[in-house]
């Protein structure tokens, strides 16, 4: 916060100046059915958008900022003007819960017993995924690693002792197969490999499957412990919705299909939650 309003080395007209601009703070959270475990709001996010935005208004003032700060209120509409904010409710939206229902509580008895499985289980076949999953390294992860320079991918691979090793789970937690993707210095895209040594990523392929055929989404493995390794690089890449529109579109027939048939969260949720 403190870099965001820290003064420009260019000439420019300070942004921070204008009393008729509004910087609303708003977040994302996670939708689930209440019935699953309530008390696990009070547990994810400890810090609220009250609480951002009291410590963004003082950073702002301690800068000599004019602007002002405020705060995105769940299920009010908002009209800014001239550097006011209006809020009213909306009659046809409904509130899950309430602010009060998510305040921070540390001393929950919460276990984190989440099973290290896919979050569907079952056999498939496993050639098929390999395939799909060497195509997607190869042709959304690799651009996206070349392209993002931060860290250049000759760093990411040095760091890695010459090699970027993703490991795949073909299976379920009953029984499982793993195979590598390597990309390296000598031959600059992922091919397939045996196992060996520590991979920088792993996935189980049917959740990546699943993200392809927009079935799940960066969200969906809330309720499962990731696979131990120290990245996840092509999980957030398949996150990006301007490199995956394809992907967008899919999850987002499917659950517009849905609501059509009248389903509801909880017909999604509970199966794979409870």
């Amino acid at each position: 916060m403190e870099a965001l309003y820290e003064p420009l080395d260019e000439e420019w007209e300070d942004l921070w100046q204008n009393p008729r601009l509004v910087r609303l703070i708003g977040g994302q959270g996670i939708c689930y059915p209440q019935e699953l475990n309530p008390e696990w709001n009070r547990v994810l996010y400890p810090v609220r958008l009250a609480d951002r935005v009291r410590m963004e208004r003082e950073i702002s003032a301690a800068f000599g900022c004019r602007h002002r700060v405020e705060e995105f209120v769940p299920g009010a509409s908002h009209r800014v003007d001239a550097g006011e904010v209006e809020r009213s409710p909306v009659a046809w939206l409904e509130l899950l819960d309430d602010e009060a229902d998510r305040h921070f509580d540390p001393a929950l008895p919460l276990i984190d017993d989440f099973p290290v499985a896919p979050l569907r289980s079952g056999k498939r076949d496993h050639l098929a995924q390999a395939r799909r999953i060497e195509a997607i390294l190869n042709s959304r992860l690799l651009p996206l690693l070349i392209g993002a320079r931060r860290p250049p991918v000759e760093q990411i691979l040095s760091d890695h002792g010459g090699e970027y090793r993703i490991r795949i789970r073909f299976g379920d937690a009953s029984a499982f197969d793993e195979g590598d993707f390597v990309l390296g210095f000598r031959k600059f895209r992922f091919i397939t490999s045996m196992p060996e040594g520590e991979a920088a990523e792993a996935y189980w392929a049917n959740d990546l499957e699943d993200f392809l055929t927009g079935t799940a989404d960066e969200f969906s493995l809330f309720p499962r412990k990731p696979i131990g390794a120290r990245n996840q690089r092509l999980w957030n890449c398949l996150g990006m919705p301007y490199l995956n529109q394809d992907l967008i579109l899919r999850k987002l027939r499917l659950h517009f299909e849905r609501a059509a048939r009248g389903e509801t969260n909880r017909d999604w949720a509970l199966p794979f939650y409870s």
